[in-house]
């Protein structure tokens, strides 16, 4: 049984009325819906610096009195990385993910920092979003190629997709787990990252050749 659906039996015009209606009853954002992005925002940055204070401290500890009892060091140490990583993550999927959707982009008077436009550009970059994502790679990777294919072969968001060289092999089932092991831990800064980067690279290079080709038949 295929676990893709058949376009020939969606009616799209149906498809379009139930999305239209949901859109009228969510509405446009509101500043209750900002507050809440604000004090999302608040959870991860505190998550963050509480993350990094213990440590500090442990490392502190440590180094002077370098007789902290195991269970006290790891614990503390593994709470610190779980703040940190929470607030990170935080970062990302709450705040960057909604912001550069233009989620809040509508509410009147909102701050430039929370919209689309104004979101980790310049030097904001390291105070709104201190990530190895370039917010521009990320909205035209996950807003547009993403979004606009979802589960389809040129979604390169596309798991099952990606992995057909490992679901095709001959490697042991033992090995494919550890694979894919390595990869979760590893797949933001091993494959997210980069392929967000080289998509708006070749964007821009598309882009230059199109210029380039006008400008040479005039």
């Amino acid at each position: 049984m295929s676990n893709t659906i058949d376009k020939i039996y969606i009616n799209k015009h149906e498809f379009e009325r139930d999305v239209d209606d949901i859109r009228k009853k969510i509405q446009n954002p509101t500043w209750k819906d900002f507050k809440h992005l604000k004090k999302i925002e608040t959870w991860g940055r505190i998550a963050t610096f509480l993350g990094f204070i213990l440590m500090l401290l442990l490392s502190y500890f440590e180094f002077i009195h370098s007789n902290i009892n195991g269970i006290v060091f790891w614990s503390i140490g593994i709470l610190s990385a779980v703040l940190i990583a929470g607030g990170s993550g935080s970062r990302w999927a709450n705040i960057a993910h909604s912001i550069l959707h233009g989620a809040y982009d509508k509410i009147p008077g909102i701050p430039i920092k929370y919209t689309k436009a104004g979101f980790g550009k310049g030097s904001r970059r390291f105070l709104d979003w201190l990530d190895w994502f370039k917010p521009q790679s990320w909205i035209y990777e996950h807003n547009v190629l993403h979004h606009y294919h979802l589960g389809e072969k040129s979604d390169p968001d596309n798991v099952e997709n990606n992995l057909q060289w490992l679901i095709n092999s001959n490697i042991p089932m033992g090995i494919r787990y550890l694979i894919i092991f390595i990869l979760a831990c590893t797949w933001k800064f091993t494959y997210y990252v980069p392929l967000t980067i080289k998509i708006l690279k070749e964007k821009e290079q598309d882009r230059a050749c199109k210029i380039n080709c006008v400008n040479q038949s005039l």
